[in-house]
């Protein structure tokens, strides 16, 4: 009869069991019945059902170590359970949300500076199509104040109201050599004339410059662009270059290169260039 009192006991302090950690399942629950010493804590539960068992067998209250006992078995293979079965996927889980966590802040960055760098862009000023300071037809002629050959110094602004040729080229420059005569020639044409012709040399010095105009029969206004700050103003790219200012100071006309061969009916040709000139005089 004790023996079957102690069953009974048992298999109803298993319900308890069961009903205490319901949430762990049943088949876990099933695997730990099946092997009922395999682990410290059923052990001791198993010694709690006994002497539950005994202490209802002799008319006592049931000790309440069983429920202590219990509760923390059940405890302990819940943890169990949870770090078996839940443990990894916590662990992968929140290595994914770092790495979501990481990607979008990468994205956050990259998007903030694409933006930021298209709105410093916007916030430039439209570039010109043409260098500052370059001569461009029909704006003011640049500043001409450069050393002339045999003393003083030159100034362009001071020939206001008067059609200046500016012609730019150096000794060793054969096209220039050709040229030159034509230019001279002009020059003493329009003698009596409101003109004056600039024969702008480059960096070369004073008496190269002469000994060329001695050899050529050559009276020439030269003056030296010494560092080449005339030559870049005037965006020459080749030498001769010619250059036609009204009396105003305006560009009128601009020759990048040599003279053409021809008549005044060949466009930048000597002929064709003191046309213009005579063209401007006669304007007043």
């Amino acid at each position: 009869m004790e023996f079957a009192a102690g069953r009974l006991a048992q298999a109803t302090i298993a319900h308890r069991l069961v009903d205490q950690c319901e949430d762990l399942g049943s088949g876990y629950f099933a695997a730990v019945a099946k092997n009922p010493e395999g682990s410290r804590e059923v052990r001791r539960i198993g010694f709690a059902q006994k002497r539950f068992a005994l202490t209802a067998i002799r008319g006592h209250e049931p000790s309440d170590e069983f429920d202590r006992v219990g509760h923390s078995g059940c405890e302990s293979i819940r943890s169990d359970q949870t770090r078996h079965v839940t443990g990894p996927r916590v662990h992968f889980g929140t290595m994914w949300r770092q790495r979501r966590l990481l990607l979008g802040g990468g994205f956050i960055v990259v998007a903030l500076a694409v933006a930021a760098a298209v709105w410093f862009t916007l916030l430039q000023p439209a570039q010109s199509t043409t260098a500052p300071g370059i001569a461009q037809v029909g704006a003011p002629a640049p500043a001409i104040a450069l050393p002339v050959v045999g003393g003083g110094t030159s100034d362009l602004r001071a020939d206001r109201g008067k059609v200046v040729l500016v012609n730019f080229w150096a000794t060793w420059c054969e096209p220039c050599k050709s040229e030159m005569p034509g230019l001279q020639q002009l020059a003493d044409e329009l003698n009596n004339q409101p003109f004056r012709l600039y024969s702008v040399d480059l960096q070369e010095d004073a008496p190269q410059i002469q000994t060329f105009e001695q050899q050529y029969g050559l009276r020439l206004y030269a003056v030296i662009d010494e560092d080449g700050t005339a030559t870049r103003a005037y965006g020459v790219r080749a030498l001769p270059s010619t250059f036609l200012i009204d009396q105003k100071g305006i560009l009128h006309l601009q020759r990048l290169g040599p003279l053409a061969t021809g008549d005044a009916s060949t466009m930048w040709s000597e002929p064709w260039l003191a046309d213009q000139v005579r063209a401007l005089l006669a304007t007043g």
